[in-house]
């Protein structure tokens, strides 16, 4: 059981292990998608009522830009680009949800580096399904992806013997999840995405968020996830970029209590990168040791999970 207060804010790097693509990967597969008008992609976009100009035009844009990152480039852009941006989106992470479950990559047939078994197994010890309850633990997830509330969802589940909406009501009250850029809506995780090339697939895509505001005010998934964050012990960044932007939003200097810790893996990051972060965060991530540890291992190393 994991009784202290903590929040685990959870990047794209933290889901790559299970089947999903990292920014610029994520770029590369819508560009891939829009790239014709004879994509079916393209003709699902067509069928919702776009035209199929301003789909070639969201391709030449996007190529032409260059982004890091589709969030980037789709904040504060014209209304049509990120209609079509969150319907690629949508289309490729459905894509990589399907694969996931095809591949069985949330239990079994798992990464190596499997840090959510870790985590709740942990939290799990020792437990029952009313005891479970008494964990403490919180998600705040910059990632589009459903991974992190399957998973629990399937392993509750399973542990207790319950039927598939009390499994999602306990992990809902024992594990809440907060997606700051929202996630795809109204299909099943694992859902063969060729059902959904047509004109549902600008329906579906509506979950995805696309935030223009430097430090959103008012904005009450951000002030969710800040609650979170302002009621830990312990903060633990996974697989998280530290954009400056991305730090702002959180707001993580003024929500953060002055006694809780933060901890924050650097995995594939190098010594300026860390430095510009650290700058951001206004916090020191070398005091950790082996910081640039995969996420299990960096919680086994740095976390107690207690």
């Amino acid at each position: 059981m994991i009784k202290t207060p903590m929040v685990f804010i959870i990047g794209a790097g933290a889901s790559v292990g299970y089947g999903f693509p990292l920014g610029e990967k994520l770029v590369k597969q819508i560009a891939f998608h829009t790239r014709a008008a004879e994509t079916a992609f393209s003709r699902a976009m067509v069928a919702s009522g776009v035209d199929s100009a301003d789909v070639l035009r969201f391709h030449g844009n996007l190529r032409g830009a260059d982004p890091s990152s589709i969030d980037t480039f789709l904040e504060n852009n014209r209304e049509e680009f990120v209609r079509v941006g969150k319907a690629a989106i949508a289309l490729v992470i459905l894509l990589a949800e399907a694969e996931c479950a095809n591949q069985g990559n949330l239990v079994e047939n798992p990464p190596k580096d499997n840090w959510l078994k870790y985590i709740w197994n942990v939290a799990r010890a020792g437990c029952s399904a009313e005891t479970l309850l008494h964990n403490r633990v919180s998600f705040v997830t910059l990632n589009y992806d459903r991974v992190l509330e399957t998973y629990l969802s399937g392993v509750i589940r399973s542990a207790f013997n319950l039927n598939p909406d009390e499994a999602t009501a306990l992990r809902v009250k024992v594990f809440p999840v907060v997606h700051l850029h929202g996630q795809v809506s109204g299909v099943e995780f694992g859902a063969d995405p060729a059902m959904f090339l047509n004109e549902r697939l600008d329906e579906i895509a509506a979950g995805i968020r696309v935030v223009h505001d430097a430090v959103p005010v008012g904005d009450s998934v951000f002030e969710e996830a800040q609650g979170m964050i302002s009621r830990a012990d312990l903060i633990c960044c996974l697989g998280f970029g530290y954009h400056p932007t991305n730090i702002n939003r959180l707001r993580l200097r003024d929500t953060k209590r002055a006694s809780a810790r933060l901890l924050g893996s650097t995995f594939g990051m190098g010594h300026a990168e860390v430095l510009q972060a650290q700058a951001a965060l206004g916090l020191d991530l070398t005091h950790v040791p082996n910081s640039g540890l995969e996420c299990e291992a960096f919680l086994r190393e740095n976390v107690a999970l207690l």
